[in-house]
């Protein structure tokens, strides 16, 4: 029986890692929303970790009925997006000089196309910004598609240039912030960050990216491997 027949019959393990597969994007597009109701199903059904967690949920989130397609298939194919999302992201995006498409795939990982999106670290909007990063890049209504979008890009531009165009560390700088990466010189070891950049990945293939070397001093991740490499090689 698959987890998600398992789950739909009331069993609290297969609801668990549904949960985590929603909220990891292990497999599937990440939907937070999807992944607390999975949560909350688990807890209801006397699941003890899902029990814990769930006292962390914010009131708004995994208010819908739990839900996958079953019968053995794959759980959830990617979101479509909608039109006048790809138009705001085509024209941001253009303006910072940002592929639309890396945006694109990572509003898909971070809120699969919700506006009314917000996580349990209070990341809310559809590129999923905190209060911190929002106020950082004068973002006033985070639930403002257009802004939003704006904010996020310009955060992702500056992690572009900040790790000298280096995709998956933009990426791991944008899920767990750029410290994380600086202090783990790469991915951090987090599960979610892995699976986010890994997810990201598939979606949006190039290594590189074009930057603006202006707009931030490169990370000292980036110059310590850089100067690793410039070395001669005794051997």
């Amino acid at each position: 029986m698959s987890d998600c027949a398992a789950a739909e019959r009331g069993d609290p393990q297969a609801a668990f890692r549904l949960a985590k597969r929603y909220l990891f994007g292990n497999g599937v597009a990440r939907d937070r929303r999807l992944g607390m109701a999975w949560l909350r199903a688990a807890a209801s059904n006397g699941h003890p970790e899902a029990r814990r967690q769930v006292n962390y949920i914010p009131g708004r989130m995994g208010q819908i009925r739990p839900w996958c397609r079953s019968g053995g298939g794959p759980l959830r194919g990617p979101t479509p997006p909608p039109a006048e999302i790809v138009k705001l992201v085509n024209d941001i995006a253009a303006k910072h000089g940002l592929d639309p498409a890396l945006v694109l795939a990572v509003i898909q990982a971070e809120s699969a196309f919700r506006t009314d999106a917000v996580s349990p670290k209070d990341a809310a909007g559809l590129m999923q910004l905190i209060p911190e990063t929002a106020e950082r890049f004068a973002v006033h209504d985070i639930f403002d598609p257009a802004e939003n979008i704006r904010g996020g890009v310009k955060y992702l531009r500056w992690l572009l240039s900040y790790f000298q165009g280096d995709v998956t560390l933009a990426l791991a700088g944008y899920n767990a912030g750029e410290k994380a990466v600086d202090r783990y010189k790469g991915i951090p070891p987090y599960e979610e960050t892995r699976n986010y950049v890994r997810i990201i990945r598939q979606m949006y293939g190039a290594e590189r990216h074009p930057f603006d070397p202006r707009i931030a001093e490169p990370s000292p991740a980036v110059v310590r491997q850089a100067a690793d490499l410039s070395k001669p090689n005794k051997g």
